[in-house]
């Protein structure tokens, strides 16, 4: 796959679930790099009609392992990064599906997210995917706490050079919005 057109990207499934109204979004998996530091950096791309859409995951080399409800889990922080105009349209498209007004219609260039797996070892990815829950949490001091909070799924199959941006529920669209487009100190 090449960056040069957009007939080269398969396009980006929006699959939307009749009972429930998920909009869950399947990008190809481009690029995939391990630093010396361990750290892991992927390249999601696809169309959506004519757009080309993209961003990049930075995951950090260090993951405490834990439990939720006895099943193995690791604990770190992931980044969503902006790749430019792929980015712009992607958060772009993503508030058309969400039926919602963007006031930036540009991705912040650095999104820091807490990351908890709910399958899968960060740190082995070779050996299968990992489903990913991450959280967008503002500072306690935020005022707009409540309102800038939000949660995500984001899994990452090598195997089938996927990620998966899933949603978690529908209350938390502004939010992943604003997340992605509105430095803290501008959100009202």
């Amino acid at each position: 796959m090449t960056d040069s057109s957009n007939n080269s990207y398969l396009p980006i499934d929006s699959r939307l679930e009749e009972s429930n109204g998920f909009i869950d979004l399947d990008f190809s998996l481009l690029r995939y790099k391990k630093d010396d530091n361990l750290i892991q950096t992927f390249i999601a791309k696809g169309c959506y009609g004519n757009a080309l859409l993209g961003f990049k995951i930075e995951l950090l080399s260090e993951w405490r392992e834990t439990e939720i409800a006895n099943i193995p889990s690791y604990r770190s922080r992931l980044s969503l990064q902006s790749i430019g105009d792929e980015s712009d349209r992607f958060v772009q498209t993503l508030a058309k599906l969400y039926q919602l007004e963007l006031a930036s219609p540009k991705m912040l260039p650095h999104i820091q997210f807490t990351a908890i797996t709910l399958g899968g070892n960060p740190m082995k990815l070779g050996e299968g995917g990992v489903r990913i829950k991450i959280f967008f949490e503002p500072p306690d001091e935020t005022p707009d706490y409540e309102e800038r909070y939000a949660e995500h799924f984001l899994n990452i199959d090598l195997q089938r050079n996927a990620v998966y941006f899933n949603e978690k529920d529908q209350a938390y669209r502004e939010a992943i919005l604003n997340a992605l487009t509105k430095p803290l100190h501008e959100v009202s």
